[in-house]
């Protein structure tokens, strides 16, 4: 390390500061403020000795402190950066939002920020990572959302896995954390990371764990058969211990502060108050591939998508079908000796009455089972469906099962054709010609 009295030295010796820079790698603005401060303190003439390292530090900051009083351009906006940091609101959104009232560049941004709002630096330890061998999975709230479906506003959450050695991340905006939800984002991930890590990290969620514990967690059935078939390790963090599964907790606070912030408050300059899923989706993904992807990992002066070109192949291969999403429920058998799935009763032998029993439903059909042994399987039923006869055998994804559901299901039933507009859709509409007329 060279000590700023080398600098003062190779000052009184007439050397330029720039090549005092080239030799000994000091920032030529450093040099310059030391320059002004040997000037004002006489340091430079021949007859003084160079001063103490120490003291040459303390007059270097009082020079620096003395500096920073002069008026900058961004002080107007101190309440402005004040309250965006209060948000959480990263150095690119700030910059993004002050923009738009004066032309600045992103590092005059971060050096006004460091230096008039300075904060305390966390210790943090280097975790070494093996390609291929751990992923991070957690939700993250992102505030209320419109379904198109249902017409409605409605919370949203981010599903958020990622792998530790390339940080690269697959995002999914979802409206629920069940474990329907949470099983059918792991499929989607896999599928588009094309592959499969060999451990998942999961938080203590209902989703992948019935019951917390330090050492004996109770999985959710559902989610161990999805890990028996694309082969995976599940790994749940210990309880009350985020840490565990550090990475993707920084993951969900990088979407909400590079991501979310920034989009919230451009779709309210838009006037919108509260985004489509799709908008929310299409906006998540463009990010994801214009700046998440892109960005340089501190430490490791790489990106994400170039490290996961060297983690892909460590990657365990897809299996040669996908998994059919299983829901486990468990039920007291009625007095009428049926069971309550998904809103539809379905029957099992009498000599069940009273006992508890679980429910496995696929989305073709349903088995029932009692300490372990199947006792009863029906077609699964579904209450309500928009879908056109013909299109029953490509959701069942079996030819013959919708045509049996459909044959048992018109069975001396009469059909009723409602005509005219929907409501729900009615309403969808006008939100979204309302939506467009503020764009304009």
């Amino acid at each position: 390390m060279i000590e700023l009295q080398q600098v003062i030295f190779r000052l009184k010796l007439k050397q330029s500061i720039r090549s005092i820079n080239r030799d000994t790698g000091i920032h030529r603005t450093i040099i310059r403020n030391l320059n002004k401060v040997a000037n004002n303190s006489g340091w430079l003439s021949n007859d003084r000795s160079i001063p103490s390292e120490n003291e040459i530090h303390q007059a270097l900051v009082a020079f620096n402190l003395k500096k920073s009083s002069k008026s900058h351009d961004l002080d107007p906006f101190k309440p402005l950066i004040k309250d965006w940091l209060a948000k959480d609101h990263s150095f690119v959104v700030i910059h993004k939002l002050i923009q738009e009232h004066i032309m600045c560049s992103e590092s005059t941004v971060r050096r006004f920020i460091h230096q008039h709002f300075p904060k305390q630096i966390q210790p943090i330890m280097i975790r070494q990572h093996i390609p291929g061998e751990c992923a991070e999975v957690d939700f993250g709230y992102l505030g209320l959302c419109f379904d198109p479906e249902s017409g409605k506003n409605r919370r949203a959450w981010v599903f958020s896995l990622r792998l530790r050695h390339s940080r690269k991340a697959y995002r999914e905006v979802v409206f629920d954390q069940s474990t329907k939800t949470f099983l059918a984002c792991h499929i989607h991930a896999f599928e588009w990371l094309g592959g499969v890590p060999t451990k998942i990290v999961i938080d203590n969620l209902k989703a992948g764990v019935t019951k917390a514990s330090l050492h004996e967690p109770l999985l959710n059935r559902s989610y161990q058969q999805l890990a028996e078939h694309y082969a995976f390790i599940i790994s749940p963090c210990i309880p009350y211990k985020p840490q565990h599964k550090g990475g993707v907790e920084n993951d969900i606070k990088y979407i909400k502060r590079n991501f979310l912030s920034f989009f919230l408050e451009s779709q309210a300059q838009k006037g919108i108050e509260v985004p489509s899923k799709d908008d929310f989706q299409k906006a998540l993904d463009q990010w994801n591939c214009e700046v998440s992807e892109k960005r340089k990992i501190g430490g490791v002066d790489r990106t994400p998508q170039d490290l996961f070109e060297e983690e892909k192949e460590h990657l365990k291969s897809l299996p040669s079908c996908r998994w059919d999403v299983l829901e486990w429920y468990c039920a007291i058998v009625g007095k009428d000796w049926r069971v309550r799935f998904d809103k539809v009763w379905y029957s099992v032998p009498y000599a069940f009455i009273g006992k508890e029993v679980q429910v496995c439903a696929s989305q073709s059909s349903l088995k029932i089972f009692h300490a372990g042994q199947e006792i009863a399987m029906h077609l699964r039923s579904y209450i309500t469906s928009n879908r056109e006869f013909g299109e029953w055998q490509e959701i069942f994804a079996n030819a013959l099962i919708g045509s049996a559901a459909l044959d048992r299901l018109i069975h001396r039933a009469t059909k009723l054709v409602i005509e005219g507009k929907s409501y729900r859709m009615e309403q969808f509409h006008k939100r979204s010609k309302q939506n467009k007329e503020t764009e304009k």
